[in-house]
Order: C-alpha cells, then sequence, then structure tokens
C-alpha cells in the first residue's frame, strides 16, 4: 500500500504524516492460515520529503489505513480508509494500491472584547484591523498572507465583542481603526500568535 499524502489545499506533499494499517478481516492465505488478526496493526508507516510512505508486503485481503499522527500544523484525519488488495493473476507476484489523502491545515480565529476603561461595560462599533505580522506559511512552504497584509475587518457588536474568520497559524497584529463614538482611539498595536493546538 503507497500513501500520497498532500496539503488538502494546494496539493504539495506533506512529511511527517503516521499511519497504522490494519487488517479489516482476519488476513488468510489460500491454505487457510490466519496471517493478521481481524484489528491488529500489520504495519505503520511514515511519509517522507516527497509525502508518500509505502507500506512492507502485506498479503491479499482487506485492510483498513488511519492516520495515527498529521504533519505538524495540519488536523489529523480521523476517517478510516478501506484498502483491498486482491490477487492479480498467477503471473503477478505483487500487486498495488495507491491511496491519495489530504490534510486540512489548522486555523483558528482572533477575538476581541472591546470594554469602557472606567466602567468595564461593553463597547459596540469599534472597528478593527488585522494584519499579517510575518509571512504567513503553512506546514507546506505555502505563504498564505504576507507580511504587512490585511487579512480581516472586525467591528464590534452590541456584547463589545467582535471575532475574525478563521485564519492560518501565524503572528499577527490587530490595530484599532475607528474607536466607539464619543471614545478615544487606541493607537497600541496588539500582537497575536495563533500557535498549533495539536492535531
Amino acid at each position: 500500500i503507497t500513501i500520497k499524502k498532500t496539503d488538502g489545499e494546494t496539493k504539495k506533499p506533506l512529511a511527517g504524516a503516521v499511519f497504522n494499517i490494519v487488517a479489516a478481516a482476519n488476513i488468510k492465505t489460500a491454505d487457510g492460515t490466519v496471517r493478521a488478526k481481524a484489528g491488529s496493526i500489520v504495519n505503520t508507516i511514515t511519509t517522507g520529503k516527497d509525502g508518500t510512505a509505502k507500506s512492507k508486503t502485506l498479503y491479499l485481503g482487506k485492510y483498513t489505513v488511519k492516520e495515527k499522527k498529521a504533519p505538524a500544523g495540519y488536523v489529523l484525519d480521523t476517517q478510516p480508509h478501506s484498502v483491498t488488495l486482491s490477487y492479480g493473476g498467477q503471473n503477478a507476484t505483487l500487486v498495488g494500491v495507491q491511496l491519495p489523502l489530504g490534510n486540512i491545515a489548522q486555523k483558528a480565529g482572533i477575538k476581541i472584547e472591546k470594554t469602557d476603561q472606567e466602567t468595564g461595560k461593553p463597547l459596540t462599533g469599534a472597528v478593527f484591523d488585522i494584519l499579517a505580522a510575518e509571512n504567513i506559511k503553512t506546514a507546506d512552504g505555502t505563504v498564505r498572507a504576507k507580511v504587512g497584509t490585511l487579512v480581516d475587518t472586525i467591528t464590534t457588536g452590541a456584547d463589545g465583542t467582535a471575532t475574525s474568520k478563521l485564519l492560518y497559524l501565524g503572528k499577527y497584529t490587530v490595530k484599532e481603526k475607528t474607536a466607539p463614538q464619543g471614545y478615544v482611539i487606541s493607537t497600541k498595536p496588539y500582537g497575536v500568535t495563533l500557535a498549533y493546538a495539536g492535531q
């Protein structure tokens, strides 16, 4: 079984994805010998720089491929993938199956809460720009936003909060663009780091 692991959007290869290959049923040879019991892990493989991983030679039968560990910066693929290795004829000493799989890059949102400095009451109508503080890259090397790029503009609601759209992981700067009516604009930029929270 050969696995090709890529970024779900860019299709660039991803290294470091770990997969368990599990017998989906008892794996038997033609003479009836059980070579692997249903549910047993028959091989664990890890993708290399080219995004591929190849299992050891396996007996014919039904297997399930499960991602055990996602590449750093990506969300674990919890979907089990079924693979059947079937007889390729009397002249085929080896049959193979290729399984193309993608991972989604992890994203996060930035939530802002705006209040009156003295009373602590929520303020509506504050507008904030969110800018990339560095080149925002996913683990596949794709630049998702260049440093200084405006990635979102948000406005606080009646509860004084505003939440950005989902952003790629990295460092951002939040700046107030417009103060609420009757208030002085804050000129202080706020640094925010969206870090990998695990697979």
